[in-house]
């Protein structure tokens, strides 16, 4: 899957050692030491500066410092730019949860008042059914002064 990052990326394998200049060439970045080949002797003398020179390792070490405080810097920017849509996220999401605590409380509301309406219905049956209670009785008694 190719990366569209605008480097070049090559891949070499140094276990093959086909005596080639190519081979040669990449044995020669194994190495840890200096050395002088004189099939490469650019090579040579640049690896010779930059490992056995104060000022060579100076400059390795500049240049180490510069890539680290780029990818720090980049790492920042892409850490800050997650942490703001995480945070962008955070926030709608509370948003949803404070509509929908409103929406849970007016229904609490209409809940209660529906209640309370009940209520209301509940003791106007039983002042009915009292009124039905003391009519049935006077009814009774004239019924019963009637005989």
């Amino acid at each position: 899957m190719p990366i569209n990052d605008g480097e070049d990326i090559i891949f070499a394998n140094t276990e093959i050692d086909d005596e080639t200049k190519h081979s040669r060439l990449l044995k020669l970045f194994l190495k840890s030491e200096s050395f002088y080949d004189e099939m490469f002797p650019a090579l040579s003398e640049a690896i010779k500066f930059y490992k056995n020179t104060e000022r060579g390792q100076e400059s390795v070490s500049e240049v180490t410092k510069e890539w680290f405080n780029e990818g720090y810097e980049r790492g920042v920017a892409s850490q800050r730019a997650l942490t703001d849509k995480e945070k962008a996220r955070a926030d709608e999401a509370e948003v949803r949860a404070n509509e929908a605590e409103v929406r849970a409380n007016e229904a609490k509301a209409r809940i209660e008042e529906a209640n309370a309406l009940i209520e209301q219905e509940k003791a106007r049956a039983d002042a009915m059914k009292e009124e039905i209670r003391k009519l049935r009785e006077e009814i009774e008694a004239l019924q019963n002064k009637e005989k």
